[in-house]
C-alpha cells in the first residue's frame, strides 16, 4: 500500500512521497468506459505503451460494446479490464481506479475518457515539465494540451490547432493552472490521501472541476505540459455562427444537461466564499452561455431547459447521487 502522508505544512506544500517524476514504470492509467466505439481497441494500446498498466472500468456496457474491450486484455498484459453490472458513474469508477493503483503501489494515476487519444510522447513531456517546475513536490496534477481530432491521429502537428482548456497560455515547457478536465489528468496518487478521493455524489460532470478546486485550496499545484498533447474529442460538437463570430455548441443530451446544472450548484455552494472570482466566471461563461447556446441552438430545447430546471433545484436542496426521474 501507498505509505499514508504527512499532513499539510503551510510552509512546506509538499507531500510525503516516495516517487518523484512521473515515468513509465510508476504510472497507472485509468479509462472509464460505457458502450464504447471499436476504435478503444487502438486507443487502450497506444496508451499502454506509455505506463506500467491500463485499467479498464467499465460501467456496464452492452455484451456486444465489451468485446474490444476483451480483446485488448487478451493482446496486452499490461491492460486490465474491471466490469460493472451497471452505470456507477464516472466518479465511482474513478474511484476503482484510485484504490487499484494504490493497493498496487503506483505513484502517479492518468486519468482518460474513452474518446482520448494520447500522442506517443505525452507521458514524456509530462515528466519533463515536472522536472522543470521550481518546487515539483508541490505538482501533484499534470495535464496535456488538447488538440481536437475526428476519430483518425495527424500524421504530424504542422496543422493541429492546440487549446487549453482553463485558458492558460501555452507558452514554455509548462504553464501554472487551477482548472484540469478529467481526460489527461497525471495525478499524484498520494494525494488523495490528504484531499480525498473524486465526488461520487456527483455521478458525471463537474467532478474535475471540484477535485482541482481541493487541490487548489490545498495549497498544492497542477501545471500544463505545454509539450505534451492529447487528442480529444469533444462527442456531437457542432460549430455556429452568431453576430459574426463562431460558437461551438456541445449538444449534450438532456440527462448531461440535468447533471451539469444540479452540480454546477454544489460546487458554488462549496466555494462560492472561498473562490468567489471562480465561481462567478464558471457561472457566466458555464451556466448562462450554455444556457443561451441550448435556446438558440440545441434540439430538444423543452425538455432541456426542464432537465436544468430540475437540476438547479436538486442542486440548491441538496439531492444528489444518479438521476431517477
Amino acid at each position: 500500500m501507498v505509505s499514508t502522508a504527512v499532513p499539510i505544512n503551510i510552509n512546506m506544500f509538499t507531500l510525503n512521497t516516495k516517487c518523484n517524476a512521473p515515468e513509465k514504470e510508476n504510472t497507472c492509467a485509468i479509462v472509464v468506459s460505457y458502450n464504447p466505439q471499436a476504435s478503444i481497441f487502438e486507443k487502450i494500446l497506444r496508451l499502454s505503451d506509455q505506463v506500467g498498466c491500463v485499467v479498464v472500468i467499465d460501467n456496464g456496457s452492452s455484451k456486444f460494446d465489451r468485446d474490444p474491450l476483451i480483446k485488448v486484455t487478451q493482446q496486452s498484459d499490461r491492460v486490465h479490464l474491471i466490469l460493472n453490472e451497471e452505470n456507477i458513474g464516472q466518479a465511482k469508477a474513478l474511484n476503482i481506479g484510485v484504490k487499484y493503483a494504490q493497493e498496487h503501489e503506483y505513484c502517479w494515476l492518468l486519468t482518460m475518457d474513452q474518446d482520448s487519444l494520447v500522442d506517443p510522447d505525452m507521458l514524456v513531456n509530462m515528466s519533463l515539465a515536472y522536472q522543470q517546475c521550481d518546487s515539483p513536490d508541490r505538482i501533484v496534477s499534470i495535464c496535456p494540451v488538447l488538440a481536437s481530432y475526428d476519430g483518425i491521429a495527424p500524421s504530424s502537428r504542422d496543422n493541429v490547432q492546440f487549446r487549453s482548456f482553463s485558458g492558460t497560455k501555452i507558452e514554455g515547457l509548462y504553464s501554472v493552472t487551477k482548472i484540469v478536465i478529467t481526460s489527461g489528468n497525471l495525478l499524484s496518487v498520494d494525494i488523495f490521501d490528504e484531499i480525498g478521493l473524486f465526488e461520487e455524489d456527483f455521478f458525471i460532470d463537474y467532478v474535475d472541476q471540484e477535485f482541482s478546486l481541493r487541490i487548489f485550496q490545498s495549497n498544492y499545484m497542477a501545471i500544463q505540459a505545454n509539450k505534451a498533447v492529447l487528442y480529444h474529442n469533444i462527442g456531437n460538437t457542432t460549430q455556429h455562427s452568431l453576430f459574426g463570430g463562431k460558437i461551438l455548441v456541445a449538444n449534450n443530451s438532456s440527462l448531461r444537461t440535468y447533471y451539469f446544472y444540479r452540480n454546477g450548484i454544489a460546487v458554488y455552494k462549496k466555494y462560492f466564499f472561498s473562490d468567489f472570482p471562480w465561481v462567478l466566471q464558471n457561472f457566466v461563461k458555464g451556466f448562462i452561455f450554455n444556457l443561451a447556446k441550448i435556446i438558440l441552438f440545441e434540439s430538444e430545447r423543452k425538455d432541456k431547459l426542464s432537465k436544468a430546471f430540475t437540476g438547479l433545484v436538486h442542486g440548491f436542496t441538496g439531492r444528489m447521487g444518479k438521476y431517477h426521474s
